[in-house]
């Protein structure tokens, strides 16, 4: 069995103490920016601006193509209606 561990509160109540491991860090250590930092900083801007530019292209097709596609629907059934309804008087 793993020993009781103090720090995990289950519940809405207990202790507000927060567990050592997510305590802050002294602030020379907080800032620190090397070149790990700066990679990780740029994978997570490399994906935001993926995704950003996926959901502009989706946009600009749903409102470009599909619109168009709605239209082009809409006129064969209007023709459709007008020649059936032309036939019913002939």
């Amino acid at each position: 069995m793993t020993p009781l561990r103090r720090d995990v509160v289950f519940g809405v109540g207990g202790p507000r103490r927060r567990p050592s491991s997510l305590r802050k860090l002294p602030p020379t250590n907080a800032l620190r920016t090397g070149v790990g930092e700066a990679l990780h900083v740029f994978h997570m801007l490399a994906c935001n601006i993926a995704c950003l530019t996926i959901a502009a292209l989706y946009y600009a097709w749903r409102d470009v193509y599909a619109n168009r596609r709605k239209r082009e629907q809409l006129r064969q059934r209007v023709a459709y209606m007008l020649w059936v309804a032309a036939n019913r008087v002939v």
